[in-house]
């Protein structure tokens, strides 16, 4: 099971296919998307609501979501460095504070757990950007593709996953 279903299952409704469907049988509906008994809206056309900032929302969850992650593994790597025995492993590693990752940048926190050189760190670094525009006023509707953030954030996490 992917940890972003939640969010990808409350997305499909508002897809592309889903709204230019006169007969609401996009992507949403019936997909088991969990909502409703037959999942989707019922069958009666789009889900209620301005699409743009419900899924503008939707990436929002998302990207916090990953932000959890990555506060959560970079956490557990500061912690695991600073009880190195040795000070010259550790030196670095004491002077950040695990207790409060959320007070070291994004980028720092997201470099220290992927290859600042690798392009899914760049691709990061653009959501970042749409995420702040949004959560910050900047913008009201999402300037990427809800699938491909999706995507993208997966790939994120498995090169994580490569570096314990």
């Amino acid at each position: 099971m992917n940890r972003f279903d939640d969010v990808l299952a409350a997305y499909l409704p508002f897809s592309e296919p889903a709204l230019t469907d006169p007969n609401g049988a996009g992507l949403g509906s019936g997909s088991g998307a969990g909502f409703g008994d037959g999942g989707g809206w019922g069958g009666s056309g789009p889900p209620p609501g301005n699409p743009e900032i419900v899924i503008a929302g939707l990436y929002l969850m998302l990207f916090a979501q990953f932000e959890a992650e990555v506060n959560r593994r970079s956490a557990l790597l500061i912690k695991e460095h600073k009880e190195k025995t040795d000070w010259r492993e550790r030196r670095v590693w004491d002077a950040l504070d695990e207790k409060n990752v959320s007070s070291i940048s994004f980028a720092r926190r997201l470099s220290m757990l992927i290859d600042k050189g690798r392009p899914i760190y760049a691709a990061m670094q653009k959501l970042y950007l749409e995420r702040n525009l949004l959560a910050h006023g900047a913008k009201s509707s999402l300037d990427v593709d809800m699938s491909d953030a999706i995507e993208t954030i997966e790939a994120a996490v498995a090169a994580m996953e490569e570096n314990p």
